[in-house]
């Protein structure tokens, strides 16, 4: 016999059953963004990546200066400040207990561990050969560095090179990233995937590799490279995903994928016919099934993207400068779900947009606000409810 909760709030929360219930709560939510603070440098230094720390309430930021710093994400204050390289910072990572942080840069050494005593930048360990550095998934308890030929994995501790995997980078081929599987059993470097324990090689995928790398699906079964799902199990390319192509993809805790075109080089055996606004957006899909949700104009040419652990905020290193020129740069942190303010709307769009979108924009904006005031409403009912629970029993 069906039994309806006396709990207002146990039935909001039952009312979907089923496959994957909470997909339309996540489609809603995650096409979405309301700017909540902006960081600029007020040396006029021109900011290149960024990442939450582990508390999500800073923001660490690599300059092209060679300079890494430490804002609040809220008021923007400047909390820690150090000269780490002699040339621009193209990646910082912080580690998941707070205790380390990753950087690389575009000289000579490449990459560099620190760690952070009475907020200063202390060096731990020096990766000379290596542009880019990863933790472990799992425990952080290694190092994956991807250099010019090959990847090296390393001890966290003692920095000392665990094992090696060499491939050959296929032309073309300029921004390889290798990285570790959910379980750090696989390890993904230069299209061909590695098994970590025995060193040996698994799979080939270098047909799918024409400019990025692929990252692992967190569920652990899925590969996404250049835009195609890989089934892990048979090895084969389930589907295409064009709004991935040639994009770096970052999944959110929130089962988000953030997918941001990369500028294609000239250089990079790519094409270069694409247009040079495809870098002011960014993408969300639904990982369970990489359906596009939205896709955000920021009006800026995005630099770089970052989800915080919880997966309620996002960062880019955006450009205000003109179309082809590089003034000034901003990090802007926006709230994942939160309706867009009026003004911020009319600032990001340029004057000529139509009365259509506009309307549109306005009519979804309006179903945010019923959905909010919905939840507000049932949290007030929720409230006055424990209030006459009291009252009667005399609390």
């Amino acid at each position: 016999m069906h039994r309806l909760c006396s709990n207002i709030a146990g039935r909001c929360l039952s009312r979907q059953q089923g496959y994957n219930p909470m997909q339309l709560d996540r489609r809603l939510v995650h096409s979405h963004f309301c700017m909540d603070s902006a960081i600029l440098s007020r040396t006029g230094a021109f900011f290149r990546c960024c990442d939450f720390t582990s508390c999500t309430y800073c923001v660490v930021v690599g300059l092209q200066n060679g300079e890494v710093r430490v804002y609040d994400s809220k008021s923007g204050n400047e909390y820690i400040s150090g000269q780490c390289h002699k040339s621009s910072v193209n990646d910082v990572q912080w580690s998941k207990t707070g205790d380390f942080l990753l950087t690389s840069c575009s000289s000579f050494p490449f990459s560099k561990m620190w760690y952070i005593e009475r907020n200063e930048f202390f060096l731990r360990l020096e990766f000379k050969d290596e542009e880019y550095l990863k933790f472990s998934n799992l425990n952080e308890d290694k190092i994956l560095g991807t250099g010019e030929e090959m990847a090296t994995m390393y001890d966290t501790d003692t920095g000392k090179i665990i094992s090696t995997y060499r491939g050959v980078v296929p032309k073309g081929f300029s921004r390889m990233r290798a990285t570790f599987s959910p379980c750090d059993e696989l390890v993904l470097s230069e299209g061909i995937l590695w098994d970590v324990r025995s060193g040996q090689m698994f799979h080939n995928f270098k047909s799918l590799y024409p400019i990025l790398s692929g990252v692992f699906h967190p569920n652990g079964w899925e590969i996404l490279i250049n835009g195609n799902v890989c089934d892990m199990r048979t090895l084969h390319v389930l589907k295409t995903v064009p709004e991935l192509h040639q994009s770096t993809v970052t999944f959110s805790p929130q089962n988000i994928i953030y997918g941001v075109t990369c500028e294609v080089e000239p250089d990079s055996g790519g094409s270069t016919g694409q247009s040079f606004d495809k870098v002011t957006t960014f993408t969300t899909l639904d990982s369970s099934d990489y359906s596009k949700i939205a896709e955000i104009d920021v009006k800026r040419k995005i630099y770089h993207l970052s989800v915080n652990k919880y997966g309620n905020e996002i960062a880019l290193v955006e450009n205000l400068g003109n179309d082809h020129w590089d003034f000034e740069s901003v990090v802007r942190i926006y709230t994942v779900g939160k309706p867009k303010l009026i003004a911020e709307d009319e600032e990001g769009y340029d004057s000529d947009t139509t009365d259509s979108s506009t309307t549109s924009a306005t009519e979804t904006d309006g179903k945010i606000d019923f959905y909010l005031n919905k939840i507000l409403l049932q949290t007030e009912i929720i409230e006055a409810m424990n209030y006459s629970q009291k009252s009667i029993l005399g609390i």
